[in-house]
């Protein structure tokens, strides 16, 4: 009798904190980059943006698309990866196979084990995935190698570099990055000279130019050189970002 009540008062004391551990969220659910740690300008992408079971994700130097945007929605200590081209289809182990080399591909979510992944956290903000179906399996790069298109599968835990991934939150309200901290991370935009008041006899025969009216930027795209949420080149400054009319300069020559 009293073993029992001794066993009832340790589930009323400890339960909350052994169901916060179970529930706890590893990677908090959001969309993120997922770069890998070799070369942080390489992220997991899927292949031409294509949704289709079977297509393949393979590595690429980011871009900013949605084909390198993925959502993390935690399930019972595991994490289930959704692309955003199409959140229905996520990260699948090919066939539910476990063996070295086995890929990994898009497929339509349906609830197996072979499209759940358990994060085990080895840095900051980086982790293993290792797969529900055999913890000793993971998420790796082939062969190590950072290169467009290099293929993503199955692997042994082996501990290095090529199976550590490193999750940078998306800000989805513009597309860019932010870390876990709240720390922004953008797209280098090319740097523009920018207008001076004239200050000499010089200066004064020249005027304010009219099509960025002193700024030097191109006004199509704001001096990024870029459009539609980075994805595309500008095709007014060919992504120079400087303003067509004065190259850059702000002013135009006057006779005056």
């Amino acid at each position: 009798m009293i073993s029992r009540k001794i066993g009832l008062l340790f589930l009323i004391l400890f339960s909350p904190i052994l169901w916060t551990n179970v529930n706890a969220q590893i990677i908090p659910d959001g969309v993120y980059f997922i770069q890998s740690s070799i070369n942080s300008d390489y992220c997991i992408d899927n292949s031409s943006s294509l949704v289709q079971n079977g297509n393949n994700i393979h590595i690429y130097k980011k871009n900013f698309t949605d084909a390198q945007k993925w959502k993390v929605e935690n399930r019972n200590g595991h994490i289930i990866i959704r692309s955003m081209n199409n959140p229905n289809y996520v990260l699948d182990n090919s066939s539910s196979m476990i063996q070295n080399g086995n890929n990994i591909h898009l497929w339509e979510y349906n609830g197996t084990n072979a499209q759940l992944w358990r994060p085990d956290k080895v840095g900051e903000n980086t982790y293993l995935l290792r797969s529900a179906i055999n913890n000793s399996f993971v998420v790796d790069l082939n062969n190590s190698a950072t290169e467009n298109g290099n293929n993503i599968h199955l692997w042994e835990n082996n501990g290095t570099k090529a199976q550590k991934w490193v999750f940078v939150r998306v800000n989805t309200s513009n597309g860019n990055s932010t870390n876990y901290y709240g720390t922004p991370t953008y797209p280098t935009y090319p740097s523009v000279p920018s207008y001076t008041t004239p200050n000499s006899d010089y200066d004064r025969h020249k005027a304010t130019c009219g099509g960025c009216t002193g700024s030097g930027r191109c006004r199509h795209c704001n001096g990024s050189g870029h459009v539609n949420n980075y994805k595309s080149k500008c095709s007014l400054c060919h992504g120079s970002g400087t303003c067509v009319s004065c190259h850059g300069k702000g002013f135009i020559r006057g006779n005056f």
